[in-house]
């Protein structure tokens, strides 16, 4: 026995193509994290809310999404305080909330049927392209990261904002910062040093530039990244206002990072993680809680050294970590302790695709031949 798989793609424009996904470009971009600007846009409990905009008078009312066999897929933020999450089948989670209302997500053959999510996921995708087409951001890299993510490295956008539409913002910045009064300062005290040391003048001009500077570098990051929320932010208003969906978004140097950052101004925020800040987000979180670690990984580490902080993770050196994971995990844990991730923003375009499959058997298995010729003619 063997399957046959028929997969027709069809454009938009109605165009057959050969493949539904295919890459457009790829962000070449350096892997040090200050120089980029990355942006995550991921939907509030999206598959609530596609099920729930169907009957609008239960916006605001707790509400789950389950499968037909009663365990709960997604959670709103209405039921969340009644200790309802996706762990618990639906028969508990009533016991806890009585108003709940559950969606079922119907099955065919046998397997849940995820049309509607896909082509709310879909429409989704569309507001973002449309709305970047539209305004003239066509230096952003957008990657769709099924069903409810998206991904934009806006580095390229926000260095063409801040030459020019927030150009004098980033100097009023400069200016409003700490930075300006410490180079009046300087410039006051080096003065008066010279006419009297130019040896003296010299060595306090070593020893506070490089502060300075380090100073200047931050405002710059911090600039950039405001304007990468801002666009973030800008996104998001146009999705909850044609999808009548909402949305959060995070921003920050990385892939991992700016998903971090998303969690963080849950639902319909946006929030940024600088460079500096990471570290005291990350020791804050449970394990259970950090991208990466949800699920395996996460319960693997947990389950062998009894821990649930990452404050507590943190402890372990390669080598005591190395004794009980493989070289991979290991590798994965480091970089999210560190807050790594050089992944870049890989620009994809979907279209929609159907697939078809048919089961052969072939009247005897002598051979390759036969078979392929079943399948050929029903291609055919």
């Amino acid at each position: 026995m063997f399957s046959v798989v028929l997969k027709i793609t069809q454009s938009s424009g109605g165009e057959i193509l050969k493949e539904n996904i295919y890459f457009k470009g790829m962000e070449t971009r350096g892997d040090d994290d200050k120089e980029r600007v990355i942006g995550l846009i991921d939907m509030d409990c999206f598959e609530c809310q596609v099920y729930q905009r169907d009957k609008p008078k239960l916006k605001g009312s707790p509400c789950v999404v389950a499968n037909s066999k009663g365990r709960i897929v997604s959670v709103n933020y209405e039921a969340r305080p009644s200790g309802i999450s996706r762990s618990l089948c639906v028969s508990d989670a009533k016991k806890k909330c009585e108003n709940l209302t559950v969606f079922k997500i119907p099955d065919v053959l046998g397997k849940p049927d995820n049309s509607k999510l896909r082509h709310a996921s879909q429409e989704v995708l569309d507001i973002i392209k449309d709305y970047i087409g539209k305004n003239g951001l066509d230096q952003i890299v957008l990657e769709y990261s099924p069903t409810d993510e998206f991904y934009l490295d806006l580095t390229n956008q926000v260095d063409h904002e801040l030459q020019n539409v927030f150009k004098k913002a980033y100097y009023g910045m400069i200016a409003s910062s700490q930075i300006f009064p410490h180079l009046i300062a300087i410039l006051l005290f080096l003065c008066t040093l010279l006419q009297h040391n130019s040896l003296a003048a010299l060595f306090v001009c070593l020893l506070i530039m490089p502060k300075f500077l380090k100073e200047l570098k931050s405002t710059r990051e911090r600039m950039r990244l405001h304007c990468g929320a801002s666009l973030i932010r800008r996104v998001c208003n146009e999705i909850e206002s044609k999808s009548r969906m909402t949305a959060s978004g995070g921003v920050s140097g990385n892939k991992f990072r700016a998903k971090l950052a998303s969690s963080e101004n849950k639902p319909n925020g946006v929030a940024i993680i600088e460079g500096n800040d990471f570290n005291d987000i990350l020791s804050s979180k449970k394990i259970r809680d950090v991208p990466g670690l949800k699920s395996g990984l996460g319960e693997k580490v947990s389950s062998t050294w009894g821990i649930r902080e990452i404050q507590e993770l943190k402890k372990y050196s390669r080598d005591e970590l190395q004794r009980y994971l493989e070289a991979d995990e290991v590798d994965k844990i480091l970089n999210i302790l560190t807050g790594i991730d050089p992944s870049p923003v890989i620009a994809k375009e979907f279209s929609a695709a159907i697939h078809c499959r048919k089961t052969i058997f072939a009247a005897r298995q002598t051979g390759h031949g036969e078979t392929y010729g079943a399948g050929k003619g029903w291609l055919n």
